[in-house]
């Protein structure tokens, strides 16, 4: 199995067991224990936490083997998940409460850890010409691997025990582990500079004057790209809520609408392809982060099953193409020794405004019973984005005409 291969692998089998299991914790936590509000503050918590924790993250992505540290991940995924299965059946509830905050606490430290290991394993193992190719295939098998433990998240959640979801998720980091630490690598010359003793916060300060002396406009365009990436993790947040709670339906109805976002987010992969080759990444996040927002407003006016799973497919289409565009753009424009400090500043700025707009929704809508009106915050995210995203196209058009 080539190294292509073996990474695009070991991220699908990962990727099927948490998205099982985030699927289950969600669940327990919202609809078995009732406890929405405690997730929306636990998630702003989490989110300070990991914008705390962001100069010493970035340090040690730049710094060691981004193959072990991924290696590590998986693996201590597995032996949380052990945990996990021999104290949640003491059946106490704050012990249940307790180890479901655990578990999402180290969910979102593995996200903020393996996607920019993803990004800068990819810039150290291919060709720059190679670039859109393996994010778009990474995408593809990424939403592949959502869709696939989508399905079996809503077939099996509440019908199986949750004991034996949790075991099928403790095998795929296992196996992942094997994959990433038998995936040939060469890091002789990739790591030269990161075997250099440095203090974290001087790591992070020299993040910070390097992307200073970056042109704005790739800064500006590196920074609200992440809109679409923002008002899905705030989904991820609302839609339990609204399903359950305004719509009335059951994990079903999630299920669909993940699987739905899942097959968009598909073709959303196979597109990016088509508009790479004519336009400008700029222009391409500015039309897919407008399709975001459409479908935002229809689902806040017309709130219904029908049109939650019309809106989820298109923010599947448009968070993935310009995911891609993203990686594509910062892979062309940042400097790989700086790949993983850069790719956490960036995640420290979208961990804020999400910690932001959760706090807002959380304390004004959700505690109000006016969940359906979170959706215009999430509106207003992604149209100012597309606004900045046109100035930012124009700026780097004029740019590379001057050049």
């Amino acid at each position: 199995m080539g190294k292509f291969k073996q990474l695009l692998a070991a991220n699908l089998v990962s990727m099927v067991g948490t998205g099982i299991s985030s699927y289950l914790i969600i669940w327990l936590l919202i609809d078995q224990l009732r406890q929405s509000v405690l997730y929306g503050y636990l998630t702003i918590f989490v989110m300070i936490l990991l914008i705390v924790l962001a100069p010493y993250l970035g340090s040690l992505i730049d710094h060691h083997s981004r193959k072990l540290i991924f290696y590590y991940l998986e693996l201590s995924g597995a032996i949380l998940l052990v945990a996990f299965i021999a104290l949640y059946s003491l059946d106490i509830k704050s012990i249940q409460i307790l180890l479901l905050t655990m578990l999402i606490i180290y969910q979102h430290l593995y996200d903020s850890i393996k996607y920019p290991i993803l990004a800068a394993l990819t810039q150290e193992m291919f060709k720059k010409e190679q670039y859109n190719k393996v994010n778009s295939s990474l995408e593809v098998q990424g939403q592949t691997a959502a869709m696939v433990s989508t399905a079996i998240a809503a077939f099996s959640v509440g019908t199986i025990s949750i004991y034996i979801i949790i075991i099928i998720n403790i095998v795929t980091h296992l196996t992942s582990a094997f994959l990433i630490f038998t995936m040939p690598h060469d890091t002789k010359n990739v790591h030269q500079v990161k075997k250099e003793k440095s203090h974290f916060i001087h790591d992070f300060m020299e993040s910070m004057n390097y992307l200073r002396e970056l042109p704005l406009f790739i800064s500006i365009i590196l920074m609200v790209s992440f809109s679409p990436a923002i008002a899905v993790i705030v989904m991820n947040y609302i839609e339990p809520i609204f399903v359950y709670h305004y719509l009335n339906g059951g994990p079903e109805i999630i299920g669909a609408a993940n699987l739905l976002y899942a097959v968009g987010a598909i073709v959303g992969g196979v597109v990016s392809l088509f508009f790479s080759k004519r336009l400008t990444p700029a222009k391409a996040l500015f039309t897919f982060m407008l399709i975001f927002t459409v479908a935002t407003v229809a689902v806040f006016v017309v709130p219904s099953f029908m049109m939650l799973f019309v809106a989820s497919t298109l923010w599947g289409v448009s968070n993935a193409a310009s995911r891609i565009f993203r990686k594509d753009f910062m892979l062309n424009h940042i400097d790989n020794r700086y790949m993983g400090r850069v790719n956490t500043s960036f995640n420290s700025l979208k961990l804020l405004v999400q910690s932001i707009l959760i706090f807002i929704i959380t304390s004004i809508f959700v505690s109000n019973d006016q969940i359906l009106s979170s959706y215009l915050t999430l509106v207003i995210l992604t149209l100012v984005s597309s606004i900045v995203l046109i100035i930012g196209s124009l700026t780097e058009r004029n740019l590379i005409k001057v050049t």
